[in-house]
């Protein structure tokens, strides 16, 4: 008698969980900081609909980077070598 292994894929889901919310302050952007490049991009986000609620934005979220709101550039460089992140909680 021959023994047969089965072996079976698991497919990992995908689960996205709350880590932070970020409340920008009124005309702030939220800034995207890559801390190994040091490169700054505006932030990508990915907005949901609902026929119960209004269309809600996520920030779609990349393995080391950092996010500042800011009203631009300048200003998140600023808040970037102050280790804060210029957003209310």
């Amino acid at each position: 008698m021959e023994k047969t292994e089965i072996s079976v894929k698991t497919i990992k889901e995908i689960q996205k969980r709350l880590i932070g919310r970020i409340e920008p302050h009124a005309n702030h952007k939220l800034f995207e900081v890559d801390l190994i490049t040091g490169k700054i991009v505006l932030a990508e986000f990915e907005r949901t609909m609902s026929w119960k609620q209004n269309a809600k934005k996520t920030v779609l979220i990349k393995k080391d980077c950092v996010y500042i709101s800011s009203m631009n550039i300048k200003n998140a460089i600023k808040h970037l070598n102050k280790n804060s992140n210029g957003s209310k909680f």
